[in-house]
Order: structure tokens, then C-alpha cells, then sequence
């Protein structure tokens, strides 16, 4: 993937910190960050920037919530709470892995305003992309083999493309970074993903129920880690990679630096696609989460060392 170092990958790092009481202004802080007030220097980015743990209260929130307006639909039968339930359903899980990647951005040089904007407005320009690209292409969404691949290659260059145009206007006057390009990913990806799960599971709400409804929103929520959040942050790391240090330009996009990581991401989401292993898909999803976030990790350390000579990011203790 273009990095000769040794890679360290502490998974532990991105769940050590989960079960320690926080305060609402660490809360607080990590939102606050992006501004011209709240950017540090390159030189202040050390290895005093906190281990991720706000994602899990950000999960746990929509989790208290979903709880909440299944009550009001089970109990009261209040068909109104329904809409809530998969809007909050299909929007908790790739909000939660999103501000994983939010924390994990140790230049703290995007602001949350940004971030919600780039989910709303990539996630639905690269659904529509996307869409327009499976209408050139003539598609029908075969999901076998061939056709995984297919799918895989045309939502992974839709979703691609968005990535690249929010890089461009996000680093116009300053070097991009592997990092802030995999949140910008993730944030396309997520946005993406909140809206295809949210259309899932209205149409089986009208095909097979309230049952399958709540059970497939689980399902694909999931699976959520493994799946357009992360295949977008991939391809976001991998533009800013292939930008070595400049505006990202559409030369990035055709480079080899950037290819043969973008095809991990299209590989991946075929992978995820396609029939392989369909008497035990649990095997197959379980695997395909592992191998995406290898290939996560394996970007974050190159982020790191992205950082200025001298910081210790904790990620490499």
C-alpha cells in the first residue's frame, strides 16, 4: 500500500478507553474542534490527544432512543413512532463509526459543522451518483459474482468521486492528510449508508412487517463497521495519499498510489456482495469486518507518521 514501515496495530487503542467515566466537557471538546480558535499547530499535534471513546456514548444514545420508540410502537401500538424508529435505526450505527473517525483525525483541523454537513450533503450526492452511474451502466444488480463486482465498483466509484470534490474544496490552501481524508470518507460513507439503510427498511416494513423491519435494521446495523463507512475512509485515505502533499487533483484518481487501494475497497465491498460462503454468511461478514479494518488500521498508521518529528501518537504505544 506504498508503506515500508512496520505497522503496529493496537486494536486495543480504539476500545480502551470506552469503559471510563468522561465528562460532558470531553464531550465537549471533541466537537470543538476545526475552528480558527480550536485548530492546533502541526507542531502542537502530540501525543497528548486523547484514545476514542465518544463514539460509543454517541451509539449508546441513538441505542436509549431506538428503546424508547420500539416502547411507543409495542406497547402503546403508536404506528407514528415507526418513521422515528427507522430513522434513528438505520442512522445510529454509521453516525457512531463516523465519529470514531471523527476522533481518530489527530490533526483536529475539521469542525463537527463540517462533518454533519459532509454526511448530508455527500451521502446524498453520492446515493445520487451512484444511482446515475448503475442508470449508464444498465446494471440490474445481479448480485452474483460478476454482478457484485459490478455494484461493488460503481457505489465505490460513486461514493468516490463526492470524497474527491469535498477533498478539493476542504484542502484548497493546505496540505491534505490521510487522516482528514479518511474522515471525509467516512462521513460520504456514512451518510450513504444512513440513507440506504433507512430505504431498506421501509420497503421491507411494507413487504414483510414491523418484525422484519426492526430485525433487518439490527442486521444491517450491525454489519454497519464493515461496510460503507469504513470502504468510503478507505478510499479517502488513499485520495489524500495519492495527493503526496498537494491539492488533490484528478491525476490522484488514476495514479497508482491511489488504485491499488481504492480496488481494496471495491474488492472488499464485492466480497461483501457476492454469494461466497452464503450457507454461513456470519463467517463471511465476521471475516470481511476484520480485513477492512486491517486495511484501516494499516491507513491510520500511515497517517500517523504523517504527524511532525517528535510526537509519540498513542496509537503506537
Amino acid at each position: 500500500m506504498g508503506n515500508d514501515d512496520i505497522v503496529i496495530m493496537n486494536w486495543k487503542i480504539l476500545f480502551k478507553d470506552i469503559f471510563k467515566k468522561h465528562s460532558s466537557s470531553e464531550a465537549e471538546d471533541v466537537f470543538m474542534v476545526g475552528t480558527s480558535l480550536t485548530t492546533p499547530l502541526p507542531s502542537q499535534v502530540t501525543s497528548d490527544w486523547h484514545r476514542p471513546w465518544l463514539y460509543s456514548r454517541v451509539f449508546a444514545i441513538f441505542a436509549a432512543v431506538m428503546a424508547m420508540l420500539l416502547v411507543c410502537v409495542l406497547v402503546f401500538d403508536n404506528v407514528f413512532s415507526i418513521p422515528g424508529l427507522i430513522f434513528v435505526g438505520a442512522f445510529a450505527f454509521p453516525l457512531a463509526v463516523m465519529i470514531l473517525f471523527l476522533e481518530l483525525n489527530a490533526w483536529r483541523d475539521i469542525s463537527f459543522y463540517k462533518v454533519a454537513l459532509f454526511f448530508l450533503t455527500g451521502g446524498g450526492a453520492s446515493l445520487l451518483f451512484t444511482l446515475l452511474l448503475f442508470d449508464i451502466t444498465g446494471s440490474t444488480g445481479n448480485l452474483n459474482y460478476i454482478g457484485a463486482m459490478i455494484v461493488g465498483f460503481v457505489e465505490e466509484l460513486g461514493k468516490a468521486v463526492i470524497v474527491y470534490g469535498i477533498l478539493r474544496f476542504v484542502y484548497r490552501y493546505r496540505k491534505p492528510t490521510i487522516l482528514g481524508g479518511m474522515l471525509i470518507g467516512a462521513c460520504v460513507g456514512a451518510g450513504f449508508a444512513a440513507f440506504e439503510s433507512a430505504g431498506y427498511a421501509f420497503v421491507v416494513l411494507l413487504e414483510d412487517g414491523f418484525g422484519g423491519m426492526f430485525c433487518n435494521i439490527l442486521l444491517r446495523g450491525l454489519l454497519a463497521p464493515g461496510g460503507h463507512v469504513a470502504w468510503a475512509a478507505i478510499t479517502g485515505g488513499a485520495i489524500a495519499f495519492a495527493s503526496n502533499g498537494e491539492r488533490p487533483k484528478l491525476k490522484s484518481l488514476i495514479s497508482k498510489a491511489f488504485l491499488r487501494i481504492f480496488i481494496l475497497s471495491v474488492i472488499l465491498h464485492a466480497l461483501w456482495d457476492c454469494p461466497l460462503l452464503s450457507g454461513i454468511p456470519i463467517i463471511k461478514y465476521a471475516g470481511l469486518v476484520v480485513l477492512v479494518w486491517i486495511v484501516v488500521m494499516i491507513l491510520i498508521d500511515m497517517g500517523l507518521d504523517q504527524l511532525p518529528a517528535g510526537s509519540q501518537p498513542l496509537y503506537k504505544k
